[in-house]
C-alpha cells in the first residue's frame, strides 16, 4: 500500500512534502492524520468529520520557520530509516546525531522547541540531553550566560543563597 504525500507548510511559507510515516513521527500531526481525530467515535465506525480530516494532507506549522522545520524532518527521516532496517549500523546514525547537534545554541534551542511542539519525543529527549551535557560542567554564571539568563539576585541575595546551597556551587 503506498504511502500518502503530507505537506507541512512553515511559519515563513515553504512547504515540505513528506511521506506520511515521517509525518506520524509528529504526534501533533499523528493525532490529525491516524484514526480520523482524537474523535469519540466508536472504533471502527469513522463519522463524517472523522473521513474529512483523515483526509488532510496539508498542515500548518505557525510555530516553526522553514530552516528548523527541515532539520527536523531530516531527523526523523534519518531516524525512521535507521528503526525500519534491521540491520542499520549504529556508527552511521552516531556520526549523523553528532553532525546534527553541531549547531550554534540559537538554532539548538529553536530545534527544541519544535521538537517539544510537534511531539516528536526521540528528537527532544535527544536534544534535552544534548543541552543538558553542555550545561553540567559550567558554573552557575556560565550557565546564566550560555542560556542568555540575566541574574535577578542582589550581592547579598547570592552570598546568602551560596552559604545556604554551598554544596551546589562546588
Amino acid at each position: 500500500m503506498a504511502s500518502r504525500t503530507i505537506t507541512l507548510i512553515s511559519s515563513d511559507g515553504q512547504q515540505f512534502e513528506v511521506s506520511e510515516e515521517v509525518a506520524v513521527e509528529f504526534q501533533t500531526i499523528n493525532n490529525f492524520i491516524r484514526d480520523g481525530s482524537n474523535s469519540p467515535s466508536f472504533p471502527g465506525k469513522m463519522t463524517t468529520r472523522d473521513q474529512e480530516i483523515r483526509r488532510i494532507t496539508v498542515f500548518p506549522i505557525p510555530n516553526i520557520n522553514g530552516k528548523i522545520l527541515l532539520k527536523v524532518i531530516e531527523y526523523c527521516k534519518k531516524h525512521l530509516e535507521y528503526r525500519l532496517n534491521s540491520r542499520s549500523d549504529d556508527t552511521e546514525i552516531k556520526e549523523f546525531d553528532s553532525n546534527f547537534i553541531n549547531e550554534d545554541r540559537s538554532t539548538l534551542f529553536n530545534l527544541t522547541l519544535a521538537a517539544h511542539f510537534l511531539q516528536a519525543e526521540d528528537l527532544f529527549n535527544f536534544l534535552t540531553l544534548t543541552l543538558a551535557n553542555k550545561i553540567k560542567t559550567m558554573s552557575n554564571e556560565q550557565v546564566r550566560d550560555y542560556l542568555g539568563l540575566d541574574n535577578d539576585f542582589t550581592p547579598e541575595e547570592e552570598r546568602a543563597n551560596r552559604r545556604v546551597n554551598q554544596w551546589g556551587f562546588e
